[in-house]
């Protein structure tokens, strides 16, 4: 599967940290990263791809690729396992995946350019461009309020997607247009503006507004407003030509993963909705476009209050329905106490922005900490990778706390005293820990857990040589976790005793 990444450097002196500092900011090349970090980066970087290791060997993962942009800069890229399991082609950071609704990242991007230019606004009718909507078996004055505000916000009622067939057999649709089709046989869930609701529908139609006040196909506008000024030259809605697209897989079966024959879904769904083909890199790219746009270092692609606005509280997500007069002021507190709801196009909790993408074969998750100048991209090409925020054994929320916090705390060092004893334990069965140093001994990470740095094991010297134990351990050894290091005839570490179990290395 991947390749381990080299030990951390020595033990840094104090007088070393502001070249070390320097050094962090290399913008690492396409083909790796840099070859000199903080040992406490380094050891995180190798945690990280030890934990994604076991994952991807307990789930069957088919491929992942990961990527980490700090202070507008990518100082992590890495790909794991395949993006074809049929020709065994690894998956890298130039492996293309379908990016499913990441996708409407760049649909409200393209619609707020052209509010920016005063060729449609917010408070809008869609039904002056999309006249089309009346077709709704709805009343025609709610059809009337759906706004642009509306489509941007997930507040339009219209249903998720369109009565469009998916699945395998179905034509491709190459013409947008063709989503208004069958509209005299969809209505309105609710009346637009009293809740949220995602709408991959919504989202597209606001791809067809696009398509109708620019006067461009929708995929050009995109190309030529959006992903050729931040240089996304791998990002496409038309993948016919890319050679290095991952293959994508459905869940894991009894007969193993099943390839997705269904290959245009996004287009199906709606290419404004979730048809952008992408990789890590570009993603990188526009992750690293944001952090300069908001602290006003380019005005390219849109103006720095424009994105400020979009990454705002325009809905609070609320189980009920208010007047719209508490509603504003619901949003209004979300938004001034940083609780979390929906932007425009963008999806808030807390300091964190974000949007997830999924469908047959693919999950994708998209993560900002605006904060910190944090940027979290993962990619999958299988319909069960826990790639979202909000799964459980999350590829994106271990990446940002195990890696990117390193990142995030550049100061803080790790211990060289039991340095020779990092690395992975295991039984292969039951027990499969990293032994990270830290400042008076061990710390054990298990490596099966869905949070792995939750519940750290502190192990403290005995007084004899190559022994510990732990004494705050409250798991099944509490009161008895006792570790004995055991070395061979070069007095190199060979294995470990955890009780009366032998751990070996993993290498």
């Amino acid at each position: 599967m991947d390749k381990r990444n080299s030990r951390g450097l020595a033990t840094i002196t104090r007088a070393c940290l502001p070249t070390l500092l320097i050094i962090i900011g290399i913008i690492f090349s396409s083909c790796g990263i840099s070859s000199e970090r903080l040992p406490l980066v380094e050891a995180r970087i190798e945690l990280y791809e030890a934990w994604i290791d076991a994952l991807m060997r307990t789930y069957d993962l088919p491929g992942i690729s990961v990527g980490i942009v700090h202070d507008d800069e990518l100082v992590y890229i890495k790909g794991f396992g395949y993006s074809d399991l049929t020709e065994k082609s690894p998956a890298t950071a130039e492996t293309v995946y379908s990016v499913a609704s990441i996708s409407k990242l760049f649909t409200s991007i393209g619609i707020m350019q052209l509010v920016e230019r005063e060729m449609i606004s917010l408070d809008d009718s869609v039904v002056n461009f999309i006249p089309e909507l009346r077709q709704l078996s709805s009343d025609a004055k709610d059809i009337e309020s759906i706004s642009i505000r509306s489509i941007l916000r997930h507040t339009s009622g219209l249903p998720t997607n369109n009565i469009y067939l998916l699945e395998p057999t179905s034509p491709v649709i190459d013409n947008l247009e063709k989503i208004l089709e069958g509209f005299d046989r969809q209505e309105l869930l609710h009346t637009p503006d009293t809740r949220e609701h995602y709408s991959n529908l919504a989202m597209s139609l606001g791809g067809i507004v696009i398509q109708r006040v620019s006067k461009k196909e929708y995929g050009l506008y995109v190309k030529e407003q959006i992903l050729d000024p931040l240089g996304m030259a791998s990002s496409t809605f038309d993948d016919s030509s890319v050679t290095n697209k991952a293959i994508g897989y459905s869940r894991n079966t009894s007969i193993g993963r099943i390839p997705n024959e269904f290959v245009q879904m996004g287009a199906a769904i709606g290419k404004p909705a979730a048809g952008l083909k992408s990789n890590i890199q570009d993603l990188a790219r526009f992750a690293t476009w944001h952090f300069e746009t908001l602290e006003g270092k380019t005005s390219s692609v849109m103006a720095s209050e424009t994105l400020a606005n979009m990454q705002s509280i325009h809905w609070a997500q609320l189980p009920i329905v208010l007047p719209s007069f508490l509603q504003s002021a619901a949003n209004s507190m979300s938004n001034a106490l940083d609780i979390g709801g929906v932007g425009l196009g963008y999806f808030r909790a807390g300091k964190f922005v974000r949007h997830s993408g999924g469908f047959n074969g693919f999950n994708a998750e998209f993560l900002m900490d605006n904060e910190n100048k944090i940027g979290i991209v993962v990619l999958a090409n299988s319909s069960d990778a826990p790639t979202s925020w909000d799964a459980a054994s999350s590829i994106s929320l271990n990446l940002y706390e195990i890696v990117a916090s390193a990142f995030i705390n550049p100061l803080e060092q790790l211990s060289n005293s039991y340095s020779e004893y990092q690395q992975i334990y295991t039984d292969r069965h039951y027990f499969n820990f990293y032994a990270m140093p830290f400042e008076g001994g061990l710390t054990l990470i298990d490596l099966n857990s869905n949070k792995p740095l939750s519940s750290p094991i502190k192990l403290v010297p005995h007084d004899e040589p190559d022994s510990f134990h732990a004494p705050d351990h409250r798991g099944f050894y509490q009161g008895e976790f006792n570790v004995q290091i055991l070395r061979d005839a070069n007095s190199l570490v060979d294995s470990m005793i955890l009780q009366n179990t032998v751990l070996y290395p993993s290498n």
